[in-house]
């Protein structure tokens, strides 16, 4: 009878130990509207981001791969960002194909290196099922989709702002030649017009705007070069307009020909083959940075209108 006692409190202890870490495992840490988001899918997409799963999800331009299955914090912010990306998807009424589906599976499997067998493998370590593999592909194509939709195509790159970002990233490492559009105020070679050129000069340096706004009195003379190489100018003037970025305006300049106050209205590198291919990645980086930018802001957005509560 006491043998028989014991084993029934041995199997209430362990009935009652089963409870609780199942309590542990499904406890929600976070509502988003009505999705909930539980401590297991925090497990799980802990070891999918160990495993390298996470690494195609759009929302990874936001965050650090160690980050994720190192801070739980991180992790759920990440979930909850999620959860919003699922939310709209449902909203747009996105979907996929079964044919880009199978497609998209076959190039992941690809893109591992590793066998059928191999793979499947690696899919059960994550915590993944065949089926639910298929889901959470589903879910990543149709969160770029819909990224792809709000915010890519709406952004604009012109080739002068590549032409900046190339600058300030890289500057002559990239581009040793330029080509420019100038705009010059002239001023006779007089004492008048040495008077009056560093009278402007001087307001140009309060407000530099009414350089567009000047208008020339007799003799003077305002006017633009277009499409000009320094090699083509003067060497004083070549000297300064160089040091200048655009829409910076030069000192007044003593010429042969008179006094001139110069405005740098562009500058654009004259690309070669050999430093076109950088300026190429330097292009995909402006656009990651861009759209960084404009997804943070986007989620924060929602973020905003959404109904989230955090239970931890």
């Amino acid at each position: 009878m006491y043998k028989l006692m014991k084993y029934w409190f041995l199997a209430l202890i362990a009935a009652f130990s089963f409870f609780i870490s199942a309590q542990t495992v499904e406890k929600t840490l976070a509502i988003v509207e009505e999705e909930m988001i539980s401590l297991l899918d925090l497990k799980e997409t802990k070891k999918r981001a160990k495993k390298g799963f996470l690494d195609d999800s759009p929302l990874m331009v936001l965050f650090k791969k160690t980050d994720l299955y190192k801070k739980d914090s991180t992790l759920l912010d990440f979930l909850i960002y999620q959860k919003i990306l699922d939310i709209s998807v449902a909203e747009f009424k996105l979907t996929v194909s079964s044919h880009h589906l199978k497609k998209e599976l076959n190039n992941k499997r690809k893109k591992s290196g590793l066998s059928k067998k191999a793979f499947s493998k690696r899919l059960v370590e994550s915590q993944f099922t065949a089926d639910s593999y298929k889901k959470f592909l589903k879910k990543t194509i149709l969160r770029h989709l819909l990224l792809q939709k709000e915010i890519m195509e709406k952004i604009r790159i012109s080739d002068e702002d590549v032409n900046e970002y190339a600058l300030q990233k890289q500057g002559k490492a990239l581009f040793s030649s330029f080509k420019y559009e100038l705009a010059f105020l002239y001023f006779p070679l007089t004492d008048k017009g040495k008077i009056q050129a560093q009278k402007i000069s001087q307001q140009l340096i309060q407000k530099p705007a009414f350089f567009d706004k000047w208008k020339p009195e007799k003799e003077e003379k305002k006017e633009i070069l277009k499409n000009i190489r320094l090699s083509s100018l003067h060497s004083s003037i070549k000297k300064h307009i160089s040091t200048l970025s655009t829409g910076q305006i030069s000192p007044v300049l003593s010429l042969p020909s008179g006094y001139h106050i110069f405005k740098v209205i562009w500058k654009a590198p004259i690309i070669t083959d050999k430093n076109k291919k950088r300026k190429d990645k330097l292009s995909a980086i402006l656009f990651k940075e861009i759209f960084r930018k404009k997804l943070n802001l986007w989620l924060e957005a929602k973020k905003e209108k959404s109904f989230i509560q955090i239970q931890i």
